[in-house]
């Protein structure tokens, strides 16, 4: 795999993640949020519910800035992005470098996990 194939599968990867994301909080009712993803999730939903107007918005915006949340996302499809662990190793680098800071932390976790 190139560095520019690497790249572009990072950038798919990003546009997935940033999509994904916002359907995570679009889809999801209060009522089946905490069995759904956690009480912590949930409690965030019925804060937002009461002190904003796009309470899904806001609870995407924190999915997109929890590494927990990302980690589980991205790892996947991370994995698919190469057929050997440099490769999806490689691509991880890569998104790394056009994330932010919970995704970063994602994608260390993913090369600390491949590397052991």
């Amino acid at each position: 795999m190139t560095n520019e194939e690497a790249r572009d599968k990072a950038f798919d990867i990003h546009s997935w993640l940033q999509d994904a994301v916002g359907e995570m909080a679009h889809d999801i009712e209060i009522d089946d949020l905490e069995f759904s993803y956690g009480k912590k999730w949930s409690n965030k939903a019925k804060r937002y519910k009461k002190t904003c107007g796009d309470w899904k918005g806001a609870l995407a915006d924190d999915f997109y800035n929890d590494k927990d949340v990302l980690s589980d996302l991205v790892g996947d499809k991370l994995y698919d992005a190469g057929k050997t662990e440099s490769e999806r190793i490689a691509v991880a680098k890569e998104l790394m470098d056009i994330s932010h800071t919970a995704l970063i932390n994602a994608c260390e976790g993913f090369i600390e996990r491949r590397k052991s």
